[in-house]
């Protein structure tokens, strides 16, 4: 891969958006209801590297869903809860804590009623390889009136703002 190579490529992508209820509070259930004409999507930023060092706990994530190979879209997203280095720890007395690997992500979906066992997250697939993730999602656009930025890390917002700026002009940002 050459420096023009990245250079070439787009800084976001814009994926179709499956509804999901995993996905409360942070993408509300609003996205069940009106939808714009080609449905909810979102607005994904793309980093020239894969690097663990992109992400932050709290940011939201984007990565290939491998459930479905037969779906046309098969995008999945959840919230980062540890980066490589940090310890885990279980609630269950059988778990041992462990050190997120290197280049891993722990990811959770957004609805804390979700039962582990029903959670599509790093509960039941383990840690989220980096090369897996597609990008942090910055924008998410429910309808042609319903739509904004989402709710990421602190630091990872900041960034994100000339982002937001240049590749979704229309939000005002």
């Amino acid at each position: 891969e050459t420096a023009a190579y990245w250079f070439a490529q787009p800084l976001t992508v814009r994926l179709p958006y499956v509804p999901s209820d995993q996905h409360m509070p942070c993408f509300s259930g609003r996205e069940h209801e009106a939808k714009g004409p080609a449905g909810p999507e979102m607005v994904v930023r793309r980093f020239a590297r894969a690097s663990a060092s992109a992400y932050r706990c709290g940011d939201v994530v984007a990565f290939r869903d491998a459930r479905d190979a037969s779906a046309a879209v098969r995008v999945a997203v959840r919230r980062v809860a540890a980066v490589p280095g940090d310890e885990l720890v279980s609630d269950a007395a059988e778990d041992e804590a462990f050190v997120l690997p290197p280049e891993h992500l722990w990811v959770t979906c957004d609805d804390a009623s979700v039962a582990p066992a029903a959670a599509y997250d790093s509960r039941s697939f383990g840690p989220l390889p980096i090369a897996e993730v597609i990008g942090r999602v910055v924008y998410f656009i429910r309808s042609p009136t319903d739509h904004a930025a989402t709710l990421n890390s602190d630091p990872s917002m900041r960034e994100d703002e000339c982002i937001l700026a240049e590749e979704v002009p229309e939000t005002g940002t």
